[in-house]
């Protein structure tokens, strides 16, 4: 189903979705067929969350409606509903801890091969746009995801998960270390400061919550602070590409063409400008908003030149497609998700976590494998790992 996410580029014979929009989905639905047995136990347990799923969804069409660009956006509601049937169907089908746990298992395992094809993209990138398509950026790395934004938000999700098995004993302690480095790499030469943020953050939350050691996090957070002044993309997106001896890696060889990259600064300035229009927006619709992806397709290209780009802020993006009403259905289904599952479980939790400290600065709800990894985790979170350990 992971490996099916990402086929975002063929798209099928005679429509206008990506194969992945029907893989996902029918691999979903046959996890949970073959878990059908539980389906009145999961009805009873979870009744809240589904009601605050069905809600939410039912919201997405009535907004679509109400929107600016009602035929689009009914479009996007049909193709992005598989979401909730993903979602629906994971809950049936890791209902039982040990389905869950063999999945976030499957989940580290299939990260971390995404991070090491990320490093293997550094010295061979032509097999990786034909099969995904160009980088606006291509001296970062994507892996096979769309954007390395995606790609170093899940590499530090992946870091936190694998720390937090680790610990909890059913992630042997050789791949736990093996993998370690691999996705410290992936996430610096993804050039994500976005991942970076998430990576940082998910290191406090490990020790936290008693995952790791001070020292131990200490030890990883300067590991990864090597790797980031060593590779040449992640020097000049920390943007120190003026200073002397960096990066570390010119001592072997000189630093390639980086052109595309952006410091700090320059990237905060149309998040800010994005950020002000989507207030903007949500002031003049406060209620329903404007329609999915309506945003991305005309206010954030105004801005900023790009083709498509949205609000880069979950929060911010659901208030403008979806409005104020879309928010409060959104806070709901949260309250409901924290409800259903046990929050001091770090391997199911904190995955969690960082997947929504990863939108505070960016957005991914449109991307099939980043919200395939998301009804994964939840659904892990609902089935109870802690409890049943």
């Amino acid at each position: 189903m992971l490996a099916g996410s990402t086929l975002a580029r063929p798209s099928l014979p005679g429509l206008e979705v990506a194969a992945n929009n029907l893989v996902v989905p029918l691999c979903a639905g046959a996890l949970a067929w073959r878990a059908r047995a539980t389906l009145w136990e999961v009805l009873a347990r979870h009744r809240l969350l589904l009601a605050a799923t069905l809600a939410l969804y039912l919201w997405v069409w009535i907004s679509a409606l109400l929107g600016e660009a009602p035929s689009l956006s009914m479009r996007l509601s049909a193709k992005y509903g598989a979401y909730a049937f993903v979602f629906v169907c994971l809950l049936l089908a890791l209902h039982r801890p040990p389905r869950a746990r063999r999945a976030l298992r499957a989940v580290h395992a299939a990260l971390v091969v995404l991070a090491m094809l990320a490093v293997l993209e550094v010295f061979a990138p032509r097999p990786f746009e034909q099969v995904r398509g160009p980088l606006l950026v291509p001296t970062r790395v994507a892996s096979l995801l769309v954007w390395p934004n995606q790609l170093g938000v899940l590499s530090a999700v992946a870091l936190a998960l694998g720390a937090a098995a680790w610990r909890a004993r059913w992630l042997a302690p050789w791949w736990f270390a093996t993998s370690l480095p691999i996705l410290l790499a992936a996430s610096a030469l993804s050039g994500s400061r976005n991942g970076w943020f998430v990576l940082g953050a998910a290191l406090v939350l490990l020790v936290w919550m008693r995952v790791l050691r001070p020292l131990q996090s200490a030890a990883i957070g300067v590991l990864f602070l090597l790797a980031l002044v060593t590779f040449p993309i992640s020097t000049a997106q920390l943007g120190l590409r003026d200073v002397r001896y960096l990066p570390l890696s010119r001592a072997i060889a000189a630093p390639p063409a980086l052109d595309g990259t952006t410091t700090p600064v320059e990237t905060m300035i149309p998040r800010l400008a994005l950020w002000k229009a989507a207030v903007r927006e949500i002031r003049q619709h406060p209620l329903s908003g404007i329609g999915l992806e309506v945003f991305a397709n005309s206010r954030g290209p105004a801005i900023t030149g790009q083709h498509w780009i949205n609000t880069h802020n979950l929060a911010l993006n659901v208030a403008v497609e979806l409005g104020l009403v879309g928010l409060a259905l959104c806070a709901a289904w949260l309250v409901a998700l924290y409800r259903s599952g046990d929050p001091s479980d770090a391997t199911t939790a904190l995955p969690l976590l960082a997947l929504g400290l990863g939108q505070l600065f960016d957005c991914f709800i449109y991307d099939y494998t980043f919200m395939t990894c998301a009804a994964l985790f939840a659904a892990c979170y609902a089935s109870r790992l802690g409890a049943a350990d």
